[in-house]
């Protein structure tokens, strides 16, 4: 066997071993579609064990577009280990079709959005340009 046959061998393996951990938004999982804040109740507080108030939030993209917009539910594929079932994720980017084209962690500037103030107060910095964020009160016992 020459080297280029097992360089050849161990891409493949590699490829082929790779398996995916997760979905965003998957359009074949009806919740992919959901609001934001119809995620927040129906997907991280499961349950009546609280009630949402005061909801605000900064999204890029409506929910029905799943390759562009700043949040995204995600379902554990079969077969994965991930510790999650479900859940949502928020993104300072695109959370799906592309993901974050920022080369910094917090400094994405492709959606054109504000930062969150909250955010920039708490990590001392002040660019957080393109944040999605979630705010809400809860009241109680529903």
């Amino acid at each position: 066997m020459n080297k280029y046959t097992l360089t050849l061998l161990l891409i493949t393996i590699s490829f082929v071993s790779f398996s995916q951990i997760v979905t965003i938004n998957n359009n074949a999982d009806t919740e992919s579609n959901a609001s934001l804040q119809t995620l927040i109740e129906n997907v991280l507080i499961t349950g009546t064990c609280a009630q949402i108030d005061n909801f605000t939030e900064q999204t890029f993209g409506a929910s029905t577009n799943l390759q562009n917009k700043s949040y995204g539910y995600f379902k554990k594929v079969t077969g994965s280990n991930f510790p999650f079932d479900s859940g949502l994720i928020l993104s300072t980017g695109r959370a799906a079709g592309g993901g974050n084209t920022s080369n910094t962690n917090l400094v994405s500037n492709d959606l054109g959005m504000a930062g969150d103030t909250d955010l920039q107060t708490a990590l001392g910095i002040t660019n957080t340009n393109d944040a999605t964020y979630i705010k809400w009160l809860c009241c109680g016992i529903m």
